[in-house]
């Protein structure tokens, strides 16, 4: 890896969001036997992914480096490779789920030579207030070479979402998955069941508030544990539908995974979402903008999100639940399209044009 002049840093051995976009990052780079080094920044408790921990070395100066950072942390990646010496080139990955940014981060983004997006969502945010185009390599996704029909087995429609508490829960947004599922599905609809798998320190009365919907609700189940790679495909795989209702997301991993599956994906109609979620690929949710509740999520001051319609999720629903077949064409379409522009290829080359 030494003879790389192609340095890929992030959280290379996290479970966290940020933790899968460096690993997918670096397989598109191998996808491409584009040479690179991996240099992990450590996330002191959350450091369980080991994919990668035979392959990440120590940083090289003199190189390019390929920054994948959130926006809150970019200061202090800045100054650990200010620290570690020169470098040729210095591009930033950027992630964040508001679309204005606040003026304190201007000097840690000025520092990097070069802004490029995951997502035309975080795209427009950074050229809005920078006045200027940004580049985008839309986030790959890793993409099942076969794939098992989507068949509702057992009788019973599966819907699933899962979230991390670190990553705020009024972004994430859980109560109206829940409020949704049982609007549209009154409790003598015995053949559907909604599957929530969480994690995370900062739940803020949300795991309180699942237990409660949990133990009124037999058909709701709870999986509270961060769990490896393969048992997440596992309960990938099982669902039928997934759901996400956030506020916002950068980009938006839950979804884009399950439609790498052909899942049935319900998503808030805004955020990086937008580029793989259409009226053809899934079911997008209609919103309205309302403002960011102080301390529900950094520099929410002056901010707006979306708050997705309970109404339009429900009609979603019961649209999957009573034309089964035409939800199934969406999410074979919704295949085809992370294939042609989420590949591990698709994002390798556009790498490449960087040096």
């Amino acid at each position: 890896m030494s003879s790389a002049n192609f340095n890929i840093i992030g959280h290379f051995l996290s479970e966290i969001g940020l933790g899968n976009t460096a690993r997918y990052i670096a397989h598109s780079a191998l996808s491409e036997n584009f040479p690179a080094n991996f240099i992990n920044i450590h996330l002191e408790g959350r450091s369980n992914d080991l994919e990668f921990a035979s392959q990440c070395a120590a940083y090289e100066p003199n190189k390019v480096n390929f920054v994948i950072s959130g926006l809150n942390e970019i200061d202090w990646v800045y100054s650990q490779i200010q620290q570690s010496g020169p470098y040729l080139r210095n591009y930033v990955y950027p992630f964040w789920e508001l679309d204005r940014i606040p003026h304190e981060k201007l000097k840690g983004l000025s520092s990097f030579d070069e802004i490029i997006a995951p997502s035309t969502f975080i795209a427009n945010t950074f050229s809005n207030f920078l006045g200027k185009e940004i580049k985008k390599i839309l986030h790959p996704v890793r993409i099942p070479e076969s794939i098992s029909p989507n068949l509702i087995k057992g009788g019973t429609l599966k819907i699933f979402s899962f979230m991390d508490f670190d990553s705020y829960v009024a972004r994430k947004n859980p109560q109206a998955i829940l409020d949704a599922f049982q609007l549209a599905f009154p409790k003598h609809y015995d053949d559907v069941e909604l599957i929530i798998k969480v994690r995370g320190f900062k739940d803020l009365g949300a795991r309180e508030m699942l237990q409660t919907y949990c133990d009124k609700d037999s058909r709701i189940k709870i999986i509270d544990k961060t769990l490896p790679r393969d048992a997440m495909d596992i309960l990938l795989e099982d669902c039928n539908v997934y759901i996400s209702m956030h506020r916002s997301e950068g980009f938006g991993l839950g979804p884009a995974e399950a439609l790498t599956r052909e899942k049935i994906v319900i998503s808030t109609d805004y955020g990086g979402t937008t580029d793989f979620i259409t009226q053809s690929t899934g079911y997008p949710v209609d919103y309205k903008l309302i403002p960011v509740e102080p301390s529900a999520y950094p520099y929410g001051q002056n901010q707006m999100w979306a708050d997705p319609s309970i109404d339009a999720a429900v009609e979603s629903l019961r649209d999957v639940y009573h034309n089964y077949d035409d939800a199934l064409l969406r999410g074979r379409n919704g295949r085809q399209l992370m294939m042609q522009q989420h590949s591990f290829h698709a994002a390798g080359k556009a790498l490449k044009l960087l040096i």
